[in-house]
């Protein structure tokens, strides 16, 4: 496995080399945004009057971009593995089935884990890279999506889930809350433009706007827009406000 870096010519060049993965086949992959961990040269003091300051160390540009941002990935085996800047591969866990997604949530630095048999996991990272397990549930979604799985997961807002299961609804879940609900389509079905088996199976967010947009089987396109009060969700200890439906509104 290698990891590449783009120029601003686009041209590409390998950066760093992982030896090779016989825990199956790479099914999934996130960076984490933890600190690497870059040597520090060139530390420069300076005497102003009777003060003695320590500017921060100054990096060279070259050396900088040698590093690579850690990241986890997994397999069709379940098994969850960390790769650090240096180029080295950590087994974390193996689970009892395969990984279906997988996503970091920078603000608190939490794994957060699907798998295919429907289970919701987090995984706590410290910024040297160790991984402790956190809390866990199965999320309640229809028998017959079982074989192909979860069709979109996307971040929509900041601790904020929503999947998109096949379903008259979205799925959220505010896991930076510990809270969950349905953005549901029902009130939709008495228009013109929503069939009564239609099903939602694609989402996106842009996180500007703060707009939610599914796409259904039949080809509908339905855009949420998120109203509800910026949050600071970064306080691993503070109680966070949850978000809800109310928050959400159809935009006509």
């Amino acid at each position: 496995m290698c990891v590449w870096q783009v120029d601003s010519r686009s041209s590409l060049s390998p950066i760093r080399h992982y030896p090779q993965n016989k825990k199956g086949s790479i099914s999934t992959l996130v960076y984490c945004t933890l600190q690497p961990r870059i040597p520090e040269f060139n530390i420069v003091t300076s005497t102003a009057t009777s003060a003695t300051t320590t500017s921060k160390p100054k990096v060279d540009p070259k050396i900088q971009q040698s590093f690579s941002p850690p990241f986890f990935f997994g397999t069709d085996r379940g098994f969850i593995l960390y790769a650090d800047d240096l180029g080295h591969c950590t087994d974390v866990q193996q689970l009892s089935s395969a990984i279906d997604t997988m996503l970091f949530f920078n603000e608190r630095s939490r794994l957060v884990i699907i798998t295919k048999s429907f289970m919701l996991m987090q995984y706590h990272v410290s910024d040297d890279g160790r991984v402790t397990k956190g809390s866990q549930f199965k999320l309640s979604v229809p028998s017959d999506i079982s074989d192909r799985g979860i069709q979109s997961v996307v971040w929509a807002s900041p601790g904020v889930l929503a999947l998109a299961t096949e379903e008259k609804m979205v799925r959220v879940f505010d896991i930076a809350a510990d809270e969950n609900y349905n953005l549901s389509l029902i009130s939709l079905l008495s228009s013109k433009f929503m069939h009564k088996n239609d099903k939602v199976v694609s989402l996106a967010f842009s996180p500007v706007d703060r707009y939610l947009c599914l796409g259904t089987v039949l080809g509908l396109i339905v855009v949420w827009r998120f109203n509800g009060n910026p949050r600071d969700v970064s306080s691993k200890t503070a109680a966070t406000t949850p978000t809800s439906a109310a928050d959400w509104e159809v935009m006509s």
